[in-house]
């Protein structure tokens, strides 16, 4: 997050707290410099569900604040990508659903090429002798196989090897993939956010019982 935190200061005081400028294109100007900043390379990256978790906070609050949202109007992410597909016509989607697409079309580009090819090997060699004295928290074939899973495709390796020689065919699989991906996001942080308010009515419901019955008592 420290690159996108740069990107957006640098240009914070003349586009994204400027009044003049339309929502439309700070949104535009948000993915198109500030998240691709940030990105670079994430076809590369191995990291943890919490690592991206933190990346998808840090854009909730900018997408929130130039939409002219405040914390107290509790207005979810989900809701915010939808109305900014539906009010002002822009794509916004999660970072993590982002890095997702650039590692799976990374990864097929990788299938695609000639066995000679160094990404090719490394992705498919294993440790010839020795011990492992320690090992990363996450590999990178381990996100990848995490993000086949939420994308819907199949992680057999015949069917990954037929799938990924069609460049269309597999472009088609990671875009309907994502879309699914993202449907399965929303419906979590939908989920998520009915459990939260159901918890806060509650506690609300046990505070105003306790303090009449403490009014009672005295």
């Amino acid at each position: 997050t420290q690159r996108m935190a740069a990107a957006y200061s640098k240009h914070q005081r003349s586009v994204f707290d400027n009044p003049h400028v339309k929502r439309r294109l700070k949104l535009r100007f948000l993915i198109c410099l500030v998240l691709s900043n940030g990105t670079y390379a994430a076809e590369s990256w191995n990291y943890l569900e919490a690592q991206v978790a933190k990346m998808d906070s840090w854009m909730y609050y900018k997408v929130r604040r130039m939409m002219g949202y405040k914390w107290s109007d509790y207005k979810s992410f989900a809701a915010l990508i939808q109305e900014a597909q539906s009010c002002w016509g822009v794509k916004v989607r999660p970072l993590s659903i982002l890095i997702a697409m650039r590692q799976l079309s990374y990864y097929g580009h990788i299938k695609r090429s000639e066995d000679t090819c160094i990404q090719k090997i490394i992705l498919h060699a294993e440790l010839a002798h020795g011990e492992r004295t320690a090992r990363p928290e996450c590999a990178w074939r381990h996100c990848l196989k995490r993000n086949l899973k939420k994308f819907g495709i199949p992680t057999d390796r015949r069917q990954l090897e037929m799938l990924t020689q069609d460049r269309a065919q597999w472009r088609k699989a990671v875009q309907e993939g994502s879309m699914l991906c993202l449907l399965k996001w929303t419906e979590k942080r939908a989920l998520a956010s009915a459990k939260s308010k159901a918890a806060k009515r509650s506690k609300r419901g046990t505070e105003s019982v306790e303090g009449a019955a403490v009014v009672e008592t005295g």
